[in-house]
Formats: structure tokens, sequence, C-alpha cells
């Protein structure tokens, strides 16, 4: 935003946008927005409508999803096929199209906890066991036997048993946290060390990433305190190299994108998203009190994507998300997607990305038992979405100043509409206009249209994207705000 308080304009162009929500939408120091809602900020062409997810599957998968697996490989390149690991035992499989959804196997533990591809197999764990099966048999009608921890590729087990196994591939090894151990398998040459490194009895590894030189691992002490713990290790040693005490901030989950860690950690009174390199942890984006601790249990509901780090939002059906898709954009937080059914109920337990396609696990409601795997769908655009500006003083806090004019620019083809609503001063917000179907263009909203108080010292302005047709979105390119300095 430029702000010119000679003039009296507040200008917001399409690149503000990108910034998304404030971290204190009263001084808008890192953010121009307090409210980024089923939009997509980062648009090239300004803020649009974001791509809205489709139900791909939604029969036979009776239990929560914990991961998705999506292989570019196999069977084709046309329609690949996913992995579906849930809570219950349970792996389903389908393709990308949507077609072909089955169960596979059912793992006699009647739990998996984590999977993932590991050189040319798929690796699951239970609590117990570490189990496989090589990608060229994914395919058979069911998995059986005979594909399914063959000769030199047993099924490992596991020193304690974890409820918890994170994993990770790095220098032609697979990593997997087992409770205060890292196990370590080496396919190639049919080797398992259950407990390669051991960790304080009461850690528990919570995740690791890989950096380029050193493996990140973070674990969680679930005493009194609840902390975390970093250490870095160069996965040949028998120690580990060092360590940075995390206090009072339990991390939740971790996902690694551009050499950077992201940390979803802390209690409710400090929850938030977090940032990691080497031996630093900073806090990036602090959450309000919608969200809660135990709405990042979910180990693979966080992700990397073209829209940066995506992350369940908790129990409301939206997917966050944090970062740039341009690499001359700023960071930018929004709450990004909403799931099909658009329910404030649903939750999201697993996320996943193929390329620029995104698939998640989706449970419909508490009470439901109904689970879905859903996608989004870059030919359709979400109904409705909204964002609401920070607060705009527009010159000095202290002055009184009168509202002058309004000029929006933006793109609204036949069937969209923005509505431009106000608050003053902390107010209730007040509908201004809704402008639909103009085309390309901009608009001037006058004294005589401004329906809301005219004399504030802030203003928050909002504006709320509508289409009645999925296949176009209404585009919001930017907006000049010009008042005067009201003479009491």
């Amino acid at each position: 935003m430029i702000s010119n308080p000679i003039d009296q304009t507040a200008v917001f162009s399409l690149t503000d946008f990108r910034a998304g929500i404030a971290t204190n939408p009263a001084s808008a120091e890192d953010g121009p927005l307090s409210v980024a809602r089923g939009v997509d900020i980062r648009h090239a062409a300004g803020v649009t409508l974001a791509r809205r997810l489709e139900t791909l599957a939604d029969t036979l998968i009776d239990t929560e999803i914990v991961r998705i697996l999506a292989l570019a490989d196999t069977p084709d390149t046309i329609a690949p096929y996913l992995l579906v690991f849930t809570r219950g035992g349970k792996i389903f499989r389908l393709k990308t199209n949507g077609t072909g959804l089955a169960e596979v196997y059912a793992d006699t533990d009647g739990l998996i906890v984590n999977a993932v591809r590991y050189n040319d197999r798929i690796f699951w764990a239970t609590g117990v066991h570490l189990s496989n099966i090589a990608i060229s048999d994914v395919g058979a009608a069911t998995w059986t036997a005979n594909e399914v921890n063959t000769l030199g590729h047993e099924q490992r087990t596991f020193a304690n048993g974890s409820s918890r196994h994170t994993m990770v591939v790095t220098g032609g090894r697979l990593f997997v946290g087992d409770g205060d151990r890292i196990a370590m398998v080496d396919d190639i040459f049919d080797v398992f060390d259950s407990g390669m490194i051991r960790l304080e009895s009461d850690e528990t590894v919570v995740g690791m990433t890989f950096g380029g030189s050193f493996l990140s691992v973070y674990t969680r002490n679930a005493g009194v305190a609840e902390s975390s713990r970093k250490y870095l290790w160069d996965t040949v040693g028998e120690t580990l190299i060092g360590r940075v005490n995390l206090d009072r901030l339990p991390v939740r989950q971790v996902a690694n994108r551009l050499g950077t860690d992201y940390l979803l950690a802390g209690k409710d009174d400090s929850l938030g998203l977090y940032a990691s390199e080497g031996y630093t942890v900073r806090q990036v984006r602090p959450f309000d009190s919608t969200l809660h601790a135990g709405d990042f249990a979910r180990e693979a509901s966080m992700a990397d994507s073209r829209d940066g780090i995506l992350f369940s939002g908790g129990q409301d059906g939206s997917i966050h998300s944090y970062g740039r898709r341009a690499e001359s954009d700023p960071d930018g937080y929004a709450e990004s997607y909403r799931t099909a059914t658009d329910s404030d109920l649903a939750s999201v337990s697993a996320l996943a990305t193929l390329g620029d396609e995104l698939y998640a696990g989706v449970k419909y409601s508490d009470a439901s038992t109904t689970y879905a795997i859903e996608v989004r769908d870059d030919g359709k655009y979400h109904s409705s979405g909204v964002i609401e500006t920070a607060d705009i003083s527009v010159g000095s806090l202290l002055d009184m100043k009168i509202f002058e004019s309004l000029r929006v620019v933006t793109d609204i083809p036949a069937g969209t509409s923005i509505a431009v609503a106000a608050s003053m001063d902390g107010g209730e917000f007040t509908d201004i206009r809704t402008l639909a179907s103009t085309g390309s263009g901009v608009t001037d909203i006058t004294v005589n249209e401004w329906t809301a108080d005219r004399e504030f010292r802030l203003v928050r302005l909002r504006f709320t994207l509508a289409t009645t047709d999925a296949n176009v979105t209404p585009t919001l390119i930017g907006f000049r705000l010009s008042t005067s300095i009201s003479a009491r």
C-alpha cells in the first residue's frame, strides 16, 4: 500500500495483496489484509477466487486418511496412482482421474501411521512394524504375500513401537523416527538398524527434514512443560552434532520448503507457524484463538506446494498457505482453499502434491463416517471468497478524515460480482455497492454512493468476490481511497 498524507490517498495494487494477512491488522506492518478467505492472493492478474476442491473419491474409505502418496510414474503418466493409507490399517488405490478406487490391502496390525516412497518400493509403518511393496506390484488387484514383504525385503519390527513414525529419505537410506530412537533402512544392502540414534528417554521424534548437509531432527517432550528440541545429524556418526532447546514450544508438524523448515508449534497461547534454519527458530505467523494445538496433531496435513507451505486449518474445512508463487513476491499468509462441501465441520487430515496438483484427505464432520479424497480443480473456481483490509489511516492517526471517493480497478465477467463494504473506526461493516458483470475497467464510488459514515480516523474495506459460473472469476486489481482532513 502507498499512503500519501499530502493528497490524502491510500493506493493498493495487486502486488500489495500478495503479502496477505497481517500479524497485527491494527498496524499492518507485514501484510495489508485482516482477512483473506477462499481467494487467490498470488494470481498474476490480481485477487481472484480460489480454485475449487472437488471430490475425487468418497466411497469405501471408512477411517481417517493418514497419508496420500501420489505416484507420478505408475501405472502411466496420464492417470497415475494415488495410494491412500488409513488409520484403520487399510490401503486404497485409485487413479488420479478418480477411477478405479479399490481396497488393495488390510494390514493385520489394524493401524497405519505413515508411509513413504523409498527407491522403487513403498514403505508403510504401523505402530510396531515397517512393511513394503515394490512399486511395480502396486497395480495388483489385491496385495498378497506374493507382493508384500517379499524375500530380501522382509517386514521389520520397531524397537519401541511408537504411535508416531516420522519418515525421511536421504543419501540412499530411509530414516524412521521411533519414540526416542531413529531407525535406519538400507534397502539396497538389506540392512535394518532399529536404533541407529538414541535420544533422551523422555523424547519422541516428531519431525525430520534434510537440508543438504544435515538431517534436522525435531523431538517433543510431553512432560509438564511440553517442550521440543532440534538436533542436527550428519546421518553417519552415532551421535548428534548439536541441539537447540525450544522451551515451552512443542513442535506439532514439520515440512521443508526451499531449504527452510516450517514448524507448526506451540501451545494454545503461543501457537503459530515458525521457520528454522540451522540453529535458529523464529516465528513467522502467530495464530488467533480460533486455532488450537489439537488441530495440528496430524503429521501429514502439511505440504510444500506452488502456493508455499500448506497446512490444515483445523476443524473448519480450510487449508491455509504461507509463502509466495513468484520469487519477486513477498511471503504472504491466507486461507487459500475450502473443502468441496465448504463445511465448517470438515477437517483435513492429509495433504499431498504431485506437480501442480493438490490432493486432500477429508473427513466431513466429527460425527461423520464419510471420508473423501479431494483434488484441486484448476479449471473451476470456488463460489465465493472475501478479503478485508487491515486498518487504513490515510495519514496521521490523530486526524479525522472525510471520505471523498473510492476508485476500484476490476475485471468482472458476466455472472460474477464484487461487493464493496466499509467499517469505520472498528464499527460494523456497511454495504456500499455491488459491482456485477461490469467487465474490465475502473469504477468510481462517490460521496453520493457512500452509505457508511464519511468521517473516520481508521477504515477497513471488504471486498466479497462471487461467481455463479465456476468457470470464471472476478478479479480485484487494485483500489485508491481518497480523503480530506476534517476541520474538527
